[in-house]
């Protein structure tokens, strides 16, 4: 399975990245939003790993632009923002559910 993880924070990344690594998975890290709107076509990746906040695009956005390209693309957000205001956001786009590595 290809993985893309998508966090602004190089240490962030790391850690997803050794949470899902195997060798079944692909793992391909960027830094922002934008990037993964620009690179979802060429990686084709199986499912997405994104944070919410980064500096130049952030996840929502990243998210609506990628699920209007690709109706069919699975993405999961990873933040550890739990501000009422984040949840309004993302609920009605989203499915909530715990992390589990062996779910991805």
């Amino acid at each position: 399975m290809k993985i893309m993880i998508v966090d602004d924070n190089a240490e962030i990344r790391k850690v997803i990245a050794g949470i899902v690594a195997s060798d079944d998975n692909e793992v391909v890290e960027l830094e922002d939003g934008e990037e993964a709107v620009e690179q979802y076509g060429t990686i084709k990746p199986d499912r997405i790993l994104t944070d919410i906040k980064m500096k130049c695009m952030g996840g929502f956005e990243a998210v609506e632009r990628i699920k209007r390209d690709y109706p069919n693309a699975r993405i999961v957000i990873v933040t550890r923002y739990d501000s009422a205001a984040y949840q309004r956001h993302a609920l009605p786009r989203l499915e909530p559910r715990p992390l589990c590595p062996s779910r991805i």
